[in-house]
Formats: structure tokens, C-alpha cells, sequence
């Protein structure tokens, strides 16, 4: 039966405007509904997956310009279509339009769906937290948790994490379940004085909050894969000039903290980016080493700051938390096989070990680097920062491992710190209605 798209738009904003609190913001595409009423279901045979910092700080630059516009028109144009689920961070809305045209042309090109964390004037913190994460499909739960403590400028922003659960379709018909998988989204305190160990203590608070809001979604979704990614701020990089797969101790203190768990079953979390490539790869202040003058030559001299030109760091990461009932399997079918054969659920082997929905597999097929170098611009690249990628592959699989019943979601603050200020809005249900549709949801600090 054809489908009224005027009438069910009003039935919609009706709806937003007696139950949406402040700051919260539903949107549906006029092209949301086909005039059949029929939902054009894209099924893809992988997620591409983006993280970035893209350097969209408010009132402030670091040079001559950080060329913030051009930048941001740079990017929708030739790099959202590489990818279909991109988490940004130090995308701040502060004092611009830019996150509103970020959210209407990447909906243009795809991107219905996206989530944010606002600021909060009544908290003292005024200033957002710039992170936002874009779908090509469905958001079924969003869910936040805003730091307790920060200082100097990251002191007055709602620093903190952001998840999304995202579906995504098996089947054109329905016939098989759909995949779901949890992004979270993250930026800490970043470190202005390498010589005050301030800024690691507020680091090591964040991971710690963090860690039990991770510890909160797996035990909600345990048959669901999450996966973390963001700007640690937290240097890999032992040695600056050498690429080396050996990390730096506030790196291992970092992993260490984020794999501390109450539940026995949590298997381990794994950084996609240094696995695969083998070493940790410079992601700011990236510099290169002339073989004729031994010196190192910065990539970018015009976003990045002097005094970080060859820092050669690595501070983006991605990391990935197998499914709950998947290690159990693991444990299971290794019981019954040789030392020699034995899977350890510790050791994850890229693009052979999958993660996986009731009837599909998730595999990890690449995970690299993005520069995003550019040509014919006052700017050279996209950002002070490259951004890191993973791409996962979908198959058919069958592992024969039970799942574990969920825990329900709750409808009150879903995520509930004992901190009052870290209570986050996540009352108003989410009700796609396709793939199609414009979907906005916006946190506000309570």
C-alpha cells in the first residue's frame, strides 16, 4: 500500500516535539520513503571503517590558517564515499556551522545516520566534544559518558566516549539476521607538557571511566563485536625514529587498563593497525627521514605546530573486541585438539580468526593508515593528524557456539555512572524507518 510521506512527516515531528528533551534532534529525509513504501536494502560484503581527527577546533587556529572550510569541503567531496561507518573526532560545533553541514551533506552522500555529544553551558563545559560518528545504516542504540576531569582548554569541552550499535543487513529479503557490531568513539586529555605528569594521571582516570563504560556495553551485547577507535593522545612510540611493533610504556599501560575486566569470559582487545602492519605507524607530526641529508622532513608545515613538526607519534588507534561467545568456542574446540593446534582467544590472526552475527562472520581483511594527502590547496593534507582504517570483510559462517541472552536496554539513562554529571540523556527511542532515513541523535549533559 503507498505510503503518505507528507502525513508520516508530521506524525514524526509531532512525535520529536512532545517527547525529544533539549538537544535532542530527530531528522527524516523528504526522501526517506519511496513512493511504494519500499525500503531499497543495500547488502554490502564489507564495513569500511574510519577514524579521524580532523583538527576542526573552535575560534582558534595554529599558524598563518588551519584552512578549517576548505578542509572540511575537501573532505565530504573526496573521501566520504571510501568509507561507510567514519568516526571523527575534534569535530567541534562550537562557534560554526561546520557539524551542521558535515551532517546534511554527508547525508546527501549516503550517511542517514550519525550521532553526537553536545556541550553543556550548565556544567562549565561549554565546548563539545567533537566527536560524531556517521552510518551508512541503521543506529539502533546510542550511548555516551562525558569524563569527569580535564584541564587547561580540554577542561571547558564534554571530553569523554560515544557508541553507537549499528545494524547491518545480510539479506535483501530478511531472510538471514541482520550483523550488528558496536562502534565507540573516544579523544583524552591531550598532553601539553610532556614534563608534568598531570596530564598522565587525567589519562589514566579517562581510561579507567572508560574502560567501565566498555565493560557496561559488552555486558549488554555480548554476542555483538565492538569496536574502539579514536585520538588516545598516548604516544606507541617508544623510539621516534624507529618503526617498531615494541611499544612505548604509557602504550602498554594504556592496553593494560582498557583489558581489565570483571567478566572471566571477556576475551582480549586487540589493535588492528599494528597488527597488521607490524609496528606502530607515526599518525602525528609524521615525518620522513632523507637519505642524503639524514635529516627528518615534516610531511606538513602548515596545520601541524613547529615545535611538533618531526614528533613522529603514533596517538590513533583502533582497537577490536571479539565476541563473548566466540572465545567461548574458541575454548571449547580447543579442548578437544592438540597443543600444537590450539588456538589461544589472546593471539587474534587477522583476516583468519572471524567475529561474527548469529549466521555471518566478521573478518578483519585490511587495517592501514590514511595521510590524506592533498594537491592544489594552500594545506597538503586533510588535518594535523592521518586518520587509521579497518575494513571487514562479511561471510556466510556458521561457528555452532550458543549465544548468551543479552541484558535489556535500559530506557532511563542507559549509561549510569555514579557520578551525577556523568548521566547522560538516552531516554527518547530510536525508530528508523529504513535505510534511507535521516536519523540525528544528539546527547546533552544533564
Amino acid at each position: 500500500m503507498p505510503v503518505d510521506s507528507v502525513l508520516v512527516r508530521r506524525i514524526v515531528k509531532f512525535w520529536n516535539k512532545i517527547t525529544r528533551k533539549p538537544g535532542a534532534e530527530y531528522l527524516m529525509d523528504e526522501n526517506a520513503i519511496s513512493a511504494t513504501g519500499k525500503e531499497q536494502v543495500n547488502v554490502p560484503k564489507a564495513i569500511r571503517v574510519l577514524s579521524y581527527n580532523v583538527f576542526m577546533r573552535p575560534f582558534v587556529k595554529t599558524n598563518k590558517s588551519d584552512y578549517k572550510d576548505a578542509r572540511l569541503s575537501v573532505f565530504i567531496r573526496e573521501q566520504l564515499d571510501n568509507f561507510d561507518i567514519i568516526a571523527l573526532q575534534e569535530m567541534f560545533s562550537l562557534g560554526s556551522n561546520r557539524m551542521k553541514t558535515l551532517k546534511k551533506q554527508s547525508a546527501l552522500k549516503g550517511f542517514p545516520f550519525n550521532v553526537t555529544l553536545s556541550g553543556s553551558w550548565s556544567s562549565l563545559k561549554p565546548i563539545d566534544s567533537g566527536l560524531i560518528i556517521m552510518s551508512r545504516y541503521p543506529i539502533l542504540e546510542r550511548d555516551a559518558i562525558v569524563f569527569k576531569k580535564g584541564r587547561d582548554i580540554d577542561g571547558w569541552a564534554n571530553k569523554g566516549a560515544l557508541s553507537a550499535l549499528i545494524q547491518i543487513p545480510t539479506s535483501a529479503d530478511g531472510s538471514t539476521p541482520d550483523l550488528k557490531f558496536i562502534v565507540v568513539t573516544t579523544h583524552l586529555q591531550a598532553e601539553y607538557d610532556v614534563k608534568n605528569p598531570i596530564y598522565l594521571e587525567l589519562q589514566v582516570a579517562q581510561l579507567k571511566e572508560l574502560r567501565t563504560f566498555l565493560d557496561f556495553k559488552h555486558k549488554q551485547h555480548p554476542n555483538v563485536p565492538i569496536i574502539l577507535c579514536g585520538d588516545f593522545n598516548i604516544n606507541a612510540r617508544a623510539d621516534p625514529a624507529v618503526d617498531s611493533i615494541h611499544p612505548s610504556s604509557s602504550y602498554s599501560q594504556m592496553v593494560d587498563l582498557i583489558n581489565i575486566s570483571n567478566n572471566p569470559n571477556q576475551p582480549h582487545w586487540k589493535e588492528l593497525i599494528s597488527e597488521k602492519l607490524g609496528y606502530h605507524p607515526q599518525t602525528f607530526g609524521v615525518a620522513k627521514l632523507d637519505e642524503n641529508t639524514q635529516e627528518w622532513k615534516p610531511y606538513d608545515t602548515v596545520l601541524t605546530h613547529s615545535v611538533c613538526y618531526i614528533d613522529r607519534s603514533r596517538l590513533d588507534y583502533m582497537f577490536y573486541l571479539p565476541t563473548t561467545q566466540l572465545a567461548q568456542g574458541r575454548r571449547h574446540s580447543d579442548a578437544s585438539s592438540t597443543s600444537s593446534e590450539r588456538i589461544e582467544t589472546d593471539a587474534l590472526v587477522l583476516d583468519t580468526t572471524p567475529t561474527y552475527g548469529p549466521n555471518m562472520m566478521l573478518t578483519v581483511a585490511e587495517a592501514k593508515v590514511q595521510p590524506f594527502f592533498v594537491k592544489g590547496h594552500a594545506f597538503t593534507q586533510l588535518s594535523d593528524h592521518f586518520g587509521i582504517s579497518t575494513t571487514f570483510s562479511i561471510t556466510n559462517g556458521n561457528p555452532h557456539v550458543d549465544l548468551i541472552e543479552e541484558q535489556p536496554v535500559t530506557r532511563g539513562p542507559v549509561f549510569v555512572s555514579n557520578e551525577p554529571s556523568l548521566r547522560l540523556d538516552s531516554r527518547t527511542p530510536i525508530t528508523p524507518v529504513g535505510n534511507n532515513s535521516l536519523i540525528n541523535m544528539d546527547f546533552k549533559q544533564e
